[in-house]
């Protein structure tokens, strides 16, 4: 990893503990969340929503 997303990635971690949240506007960028189908860690951002749950673009892509 780049010494700027490194330095990026502690400071989310700084900014979590300390309770601050955030933006809503920019979540979808680092939220981590769960495929529905093969439950991989996955960027928000690189999922499709497919009746209500996220899947990867790999597992959307089966479903389709």
């Amino acid at each position: 990893m780049s010494k700027s997303g490194r330095a990026f990635l502690e400071q989310q971690e700084r900014d979590f503990l300390r309770g601050e949240l955030v933006n809503k506007k920019d979540a979808v960028l680092y939220v981590d969340v769960y495929c529905w189908c093969c439950k991989r860690l996955v960027a928000m951002s690189n999922t499709v929503l497919i009746d209500g749950r996220r899947f990867c673009y790999r597992c959307g892509e089966e479903r389709r």
